[in-house]
């Protein structure tokens, strides 16, 4: 029989719903209870130190941001999409204690948003917890940042084409990616789009324009073609 310290310290490290493992976790159980209790039908209050974690994961606590943001907003809710864990005291054969010797980490969002940039060939690099993805475009001879996303470290998300905030409504995806299925959604909505088949010679029109109205900035004229595009 492992010992019950080792049960006691992986209880720390896995999410008190999900049972997930945790690289940040968040003491927000006696403040998220009402939540849980009425999204989830769990009682946190009745938890046994011991039997159940204390903590929860990030993605969690997101999915429960955004019920309670429904909720306060007056729309149909329902049940929270988190796979609840039943858990069990300590015993012979505890497979919590199994797992402090081969514990798997779920894919996180930014594991699985960088497995798409790797694929479509992106440029991307982190940078204090924020993890950076950028894909150049050309203009004629010049070549520039295109489009630039920032996933951080709390799982909310920014965009942007050619330097203009990318008004997040036209995509799909929602303002926090919770899991690996939503960062690959969200890659491939943002660096997937492209213009239209009518603007294939796009470069040429700009240039003409360009010229013709003493505008500099090709890239402006980029990137409203390009917000334009989305829109349809």
């Amino acid at each position: 029989m492992a010992n019950v310290h080792v049960h006691h310290d992986m209880l720390k490290k896995l999410c008190r719903l999900c049972g997930q493992s945790m690289k940040r976790r968040h003491d927000v159980l006696k403040s998220k209870a009402h939540d849980i209790k009425l999204s989830l039908k769990i009682d946190v209050s009745r938890d046994v130190p011991g039997v159940h974690p204390p903590y929860m994961c990030s993605c969690c606590v997101l999915k429960l941001k955004r019920w309670r943001d429904r909720k306060n907003k007056k729309k149909e809710v329902g049940v929270v999409n988190i796979d609840v864990v039943n858990w069990s005291p300590h015993c012979n054969a505890c497979t919590i204690c199994q797992r402090s010797s081969s514990m798997q980490t779920t894919e996180t969002p930014a594991d699985a948003a960088k497995k798409v940039a790797n694929k479509i060939g992106l440029v991307s690099w982190q940078d204090n917890g924020a993890h950076i993805f950028l894909k150049n475009g050309r203009v004629g001879e010049h070549v520039f940042v295109e489009r630039s996303l920032v996933l951080n470290s709390d799982c909310t998300w920014s965009g942007q084409v050619n330097g203009q905030s990318l008004d997040k409504s036209l995509l799909s995806s929602p303002d926090t990616v919770t899991s690996a299925e939503e960062a690959c959604k969200l890659m491939q909505d943002f660096f997937g789009q492209e213009l239209c088949n009518g603007n294939l010679g796009f470069g040429d029109v700009v240039g003409d324009r360009c010229t013709l109205k003493g505008v500099h900035n090709e890239r402006d004229l980029f990137s409203n073609s390009f917000l334009i595009c989305l829109r349809f």
